[in-house]
């Protein structure tokens, strides 16, 4: 302790404490605590003055770490004997942000005069000081309950909307110790609050805070609680949405169903403008899917999606990736939005599977959905799957595959020739291989669906392939080479246009003729040296199959997509 003493007193005498104090700081963290005491220690036996020492911090000096001394300011608080405004002006003096709000609080706790006084400078001047109203009425009533609960109550009715708003807060902080009746005077005038003043957004987000902190952390007088809560959710106001989409992601596993369900009426309305906010919301939805909460989180997604047109399913990537990992939900969704007659829920259905899954996403209808619907509901699903899936082959066939096994003999015919034109006669690479793949272990019903199929395909582009022999259909050779030309001068003159940027300041543009390996030199060392690498030249290639029909007849193939999509939609 004494060397401890003497390298304090030493430094302040060099005027080099705070510098001292960081490097100490940093050489062994865990004496950080054993320094505040003997700073404060000092201080209280008149050897130095802690205070006068800790306003010298400044942001911009680079010897010390600005929030390492802060928390060690913080840590002496309160342990030392200083007047209540000498700590509000030294804590404004080094951070007026409000950072500082619980040692403040720590500080007036050591004495209810503490708690009075800070109470009554913040008051008389709130514009400047309201940072230290919150924690002064907390302090004051973790040492008074009463006394300080009634200040708070007159405090909430002043002109001043910041002492409320401060006020407020506090209200949300205090330990009522299970006291009911404290805690229904402080909701009766938290209900006061909002009915006078709905049409400020700041407060009634405060309001809304606290009333949350109050149920969380004591759960009494749900009933009551619920009440003003779905009060503020109804004002739709911005904040208050962020912050119970907050809520409800951090907090769900402390809500009652009917607190969740409030949440969730209320957060439908939310503004796709605010990406912070839908950021939550996903967040919030994913983890009450994660915990069962399914019906209710599905529901909520399909009206926040009806609300806002202009809203992709994508900003909810959470929710969708955990969609995606449960098929027979997925499955259900999917044939559930194919059924609604919302084009909104097609669309949607498609950026989801494009979003998590892609080309090879096997998906299946949900029996329970059609069984004892009107005939026809199997080749109308059946349309919906290729209108929708269409940019992912595999996706559409699976979803139509499915229907075969319980579809009518009718309907069964219909959807073998959807299978084959458009889909098949469109992608006849993977998706011919994925056919011949699973009609092994296929019903039989399915199996004579797939088999014709096959046929069906490889017949149709022989039949393609023997107009290939048609001497007429052939560009002359004099035809080519004239193409061949103005191709290659096209690509000339991209070439000299292309715009010189960073890259090409950075690196000298290399150009091969023939091999196969590039040569470059590394230059290197005052005389001009220069060391010769060669590189291997690598061939790098990717593939997409692109539908044949979009060549072939693309309007034809629009306009039965487009038919296909709008079947049977009413919205």
């Amino acid at each position: 302790m004494e060397t401890i003493e003497n390298q304090i007193l030493s430094a302040i005498n060099s005027e080099d404490f705070l510098t001292h104090l960081y490097k100490a700081n940093l050489r062994n963290p865990q004496e950080r605590t054993l320094y505040a005491e003997t700073i404060a220690n000092l201080h209280n036996q008149g050897k130095f003055d802690a205070i006068s020492e800790f306003k010298k911090i400044n942001r911009s000096n680079d010897t010390y770490d600005f929030y390492t001394l802060r928390r060690v300011f913080e840590d002496i608080l309160p342990l030392i004997d200083v007047p209540v405004q000498s700590v509000i002006n030294s804590i404004m003096q080094i951070d007026n942000e409000g950072a500082m709000s619980f040692a403040f609080a720590q500080y007036c706790k050591v004495d209810e005069k503490r708690s009075e006084e800070a109470l009554s400078i913040a008051l008389s001047n709130p514009h400047e000081l309201y940072n230290f109203i919150t924690p002064a009425i907390i302090a004051g009533c973790t040492l008074e309950l009463s006394k300080f609960v009634n200040i708070a109550i007159d405090l909430c009715q002043h002109s001043e909307i910041i002492i409320r708003i401060k006020t407020i807060t506090a209200l949300g902080d205090i330990d009522y110790k299970e006291n009911k009746e404290v805690i229904i005077s402080i909701l009766e005038v938290i209900k006061q609050n909002i009915a006078l003043i709905q049409d400020d957004e700041m407060l009634t987000g405060t309001i809304f805070r606290s009333l949350f902190s109050l149920y969380k952390n004591k759960q009494l007088l749900e009933e009551e609680v619920l009440e003003l809560l779905e009060k503020i959710l109804n004002t739709n106001f911005n904040q208050v949405h962020h912050i119970a989409s907050e809520f409800l992601w951090l907090y769900h596993e402390n809500m009652s169903t009917t607190m969740i369900d409030l949440f969730l009426s209320a957060l439908i309305y939310t503004s796709p403008e605010h990406n912070g906010t839908i950021d939550n919301i996903d967040q919030a939805l994913s983890a009450l899917f994660k915990r069962g909460i399914v019906n209710q989180t599905i529901d909520c997604l399909e009206k926040i999606l009806l609300n806002y047109q202009q809203l992709s399913i994508e900003k909810f990537d959470s929710l969708i990736r955990e969609i995606s990992q449960n098929n027979s939900l997925l499955n259900a969704l999917i044939t559930r939005w194919f059924l609604s007659g919302r084009i909104r829920f097609g669309r949607c259905a498609s950026d989801l599977i494009r979003a998590h899954g892609g080309d090879d996403y096997i998906l299946s209808v949900d029996l329970a959905q059609i069984h004892g619907q009107q005939a026809g509901v199997h080749y109308f699903l059946a349309k919906k799957a290729c209108g929708w899936f269409f940019i992912n082959p595999i996706s559409a066939a699976s979803f139509m595959i499915s229907l075969i096994d319980s579809a009518p003999e009718d309907e069964v015919q219909a959807i073998g020739e959807l299978l084959f034109n458009p889909l098949l006669i469109s992608y006849s690479g993977d998706l011919r291989v994925y056919i011949d793949e699973i009609s092994i272990n296929s019903s039989v019903k399915i199996q004579k669906v797939l088999s014709e199929l096959l046929v069906n395909v490889e017949t149709y582009h022989n039949d393609l392939q023997s107009i290939s022999k048609i001497a007429e259909l052939h560009p002359s050779q004099t035809q080519r080479e004239t193409y061949y030309r103005h191709h290659s001068e096209l690509m000339n003159e991209s070439f000299k246009n292309t715009p010189k940027g960073l890259l090409s300041q950075l690196f000298k543009p290399t150009f091969l003729l023939y091999g196969n390996r590039s040569i470059h030199y590394i230059h290197h060392g005052q005389n001009g040296e220069k060391t010769r690498q060669e590189v291997p030249l690598q061939s790098i290639s990717h593939s997409i199959e692109l539908p044949s029909l979009d060549y072939l007849n693309p309007h034809g193939l629009d306009e039965m997509l487009r038919s296909f999509k709008l079947e049977g939609c009413t919205s």
